[in-house]
């Protein structure tokens, strides 16, 4: 199992003062297939949350988040064995300007 989160909160390593969304994908780059829980919160109030099979070569974009400047969270949890089989991408914006971007070495992993 696979877990990748992400955290954004005013003065934390991400702070959210300066996003005001973030655009966000999962990338499967391996020949398995395996499944995806992914859930979004928006100020610590889930709003977003899907399971999904991920076919190989697959990827997926999920809604952006439009957390306003507010604290949000992102988790991933996949059941394949190893974390090494998954891209995942954030770009963070503010007013449409790139702020950053974000890969799965910059996400905590809980392998």
């Amino acid at each position: 199992m696979a877990i990748f989160r992400l955290d954004a909160a005013a003065f934390a390593r991400i702070d959210c003062r300066y996003v005001e969304f973030v655009e966000w994908s999962v990338s499967n780059v391996s020949d398995d297939v395996f499944d995806v829980l992914v859930q979004a919160y928006n100020n610590g109030i889930l709003f977003y949350e899907t399971l999904t099979e991920m076919g190989a070569g697959a990827r997926i974009e999920f809604p952006a988040i439009t957390n306003s400047y507010a604290p949000f969270s992102l988790l991933i949890v996949s059941n394949d064995s190893t974390p090494n089989t998954m891209k995942v991408k954030a770009v963070l914006r503010s007013k449409g300007t790139l702020i950053a971007t974000l890969a799965e070495k910059d996400f905590d992993r809980l392998d």
